[in-house]
Parts: structure tokens; C-alpha cells; sequence
């Protein structure tokens, strides 16, 4: 007798083909997840660059404008516990002479410009002008100023400043910092 054989799958091919079939699933989506989960932090940290990269522009083109006088500094700093909370400077009224009513302000974290927890404000003349809103992301900023002529701002950026639920610098939650010398054309007489 000529038996036909007969072919069929056993039941430990079956698991075999199964588990590399979901081992190559599980491979390409591990790939997508990460692809995405780097671009969402590249993305937002791309999106903090260009913030840091403005505030720090129009600091510059403002702050730049600023003169001071043999016996005041350009600029006003309040500082606490190491964190400048505004910084007011005061502009060239056009005569090169330093005017005390054109002056320009940038307020973190405090009261006196609107300004909330974590925004860098901008508001021209300080204290009476429209509050310009110029970043909600910034968990650092200090000026400090180095002479009469320069001054260093130092910035700090945070996704989400509050660290909740991840910390400043992590992946989910990425952080730069950026800092800028602004340099003042001089000094006047009065």
C-alpha cells in the first residue's frame, strides 16, 4: 500500500511562526513610537530655541536704545534671591541726553508689569503701558549688569515650567538656557 502522506502544520510551528510574526509587529512599532516620541521633543525644544532666540532679540534691539548718565546706571535691576524680577532702562530721548519718562521695562514673576508665575513681560513706558507677553516658559532670567556699558541677560526655558509631571531637561519636558551680552552706546552728561 502507498500511503499519501499528509502534511499539516504541528501546533510548535504554529507558536513558532506566531511569535517572530509579533516579534517583527512589536519591532516596527517600537520604531514608530520612538520616531514619534523623538520628534514631539525635538519639536518642543525647536519651539523653545526660537522663544529664547526672540526674547533675547528684543531685548537686545530695546535694551540696545538705553543710555545712561555719569551718575545712573542705564538700567534699573530689582532682583530676588538672584532672580532679576524686572529691569527697567531708560531711552535716549533723541538728543543723546538720557529722559526719565521714555524708559522701557522687562518684568518675570512679578506684580508691578501683570506679569504671571513663569511669563517674561515687556512694557514700554513701564508702569503705564500695555504688557506685552513675551514668553510663559521661562523658569530662569538674570541681568546682571557688568560695567556701565554691558549688560548679561541669562535665560532659562522650560516646556512646562511647573515640572509637573516630568522635571526641566527631561525628554517629555525639554529645557534650554541662552544668555547675551547687550552693550549700551554710552553714557550722557545729564
Amino acid at each position: 500500500m502507498n500511503r499519501n502522506k499528509i502534511k499539516s502544520v504541528t501546533l510548535i510551528e504554529l507558536i513558532i511562526a506566531l511569535t517572530i510574526f509579533t516579534m517583527v509587529i512589536l519591532g516596527f512599532l517600537s520604531i514608530d513610537v520612538f520616531s514619534r516620541y523623538q520628534l514631539l521633543s525635538s519639536d518642543r525644544r525647536a519651539k523653545l530655541q526660537n522663544e529664547a532666540a526672540f526674547i533675547l532679540d528684543h531685548m537686545t534691539k530695546t535694551l540696545s536704545t538705553v543710555i545712561g548718565s555719569v551718575v545712573e546706571e542705564p538700567v534699573n535691576l530689582t532682583q530676588v534671591s538672584g532672580t532679576t524680577q524686572q529691569v527697567i532702562g531708560f531711552i535716549d530721548n533723541g538728543s543723546g541726553i538720557r529722559s526719565t519718562n521714555a524708559n522701557v521695562s522687562y518684568c518675570y514673576n512679578t506684580t508691578s508689569c501683570q506679569a504671571g508665575t513663569y511669563i517674561l513681560s515687556f512694557q514700554r513706558p513701564a508702569g503705564t503701558g500695555a504688557v506685552e507677553t513675551l514668553s510663559t516658559h521661562v523658569n530662569f532670567f538674570s541681568a546682571n549688569l557688568v560695567n556701565r556699558n554691558q549688560l548679561n541677560v541669562n535665560i532659562s526655558l522650560c516646556w512646562d515650567p511647573d515640572n509637573q509631571p516630568h522635571p526641566c531637561g527631561t525628554m517629555d519636558n525639554p529645557a534650554i538656557s541662552m544668555n547675551t551680552t547687550i552693550r549700551f552706546p554710552g553714557v550722557s552728561i545729564n
